[in-house]
């Protein structure tokens, strides 16, 4: 027994050792993919969004599966959320960080010139601006309608702002309206 209790501490002992030993630099490189995108022009974030907006409402479990679970014709696995009828959350997160995060970034890099913001190349970049402007209203008025008090003003500030503040289903719409109506008055023809 003390023998075998004396190879378990050399091993744990050894093990601890080997992992203090490593610099934490060595691992930075590691699962880096070479050939990943680090920056994205303002179009294909507009395209991708555009793409995005008939996935984003009915999402694969909400939408399109719901109702053959409902009907029991599929049976799931260990996380029967959709045929107990418990899919009130399924569509919330993807807006947040998918759609309406690229609509941020599209106004965020046409306002602040970057080289990124190619909407001048094609047309304005007030016209790109505006275009984000109404799809982000159509988008959190979506939300609104479907969950009454949602984050608005204190959203989309990623790292700055875990918890957001809920805002008034009524402000919220106050809000979208002075949106559209100043977005519609940017777009130049």
């Amino acid at each position: 027994m003390k023998e075998k209790m004396k190879k378990i501490t050399t091993l744990f002992l050894g093990s601890v050792m080997l992992f203090a030993a490593c610099k934490p630099s060595d691992f930075q490189d590691i699962n880096v993919n070479p050939t990943a995108v680090s920056s994205v022009p303002t179009k294909a974030l507009l395209t991708n969004v555009f793409n995005g907006a008939n996935g984003s409402f009915p999402s694969t479990v909400f939408g399109v599966n719901t109702p053959v679970f409902y009907a029991q014709h599929l049976s799931e696995g260990p996380y029967p959320g959709a045929s107990l009828y418990n899919t009130r959350n399924f569509d919330w997160a993807g807006f947040y960080v998918g759609s309406l995060y690229n609509l941020k970034t599209i106004i965020d890099l046409n306002t602040t010139g970057s080289p990124l913001a190619d909407g001048g190349i094609n047309g304005s970049k007030d016209n790109q601006i505006a275009v984000a402007r109404i799809l982000k209203a159509y988008y959190f008025g979506y939300l609104t309608d479907r969950y009454g008090d949602i984050p608005y003003t204190d959203a989309l500030k990623g790292d700055a702002n875990f918890s957001p503040k809920y805002d008034l289903q009524k402000d919220i719409y106050y809000d979208l309206f002075k949106e559209l109506k100043e977005a519609g008055a940017q777009i130049k023809v």
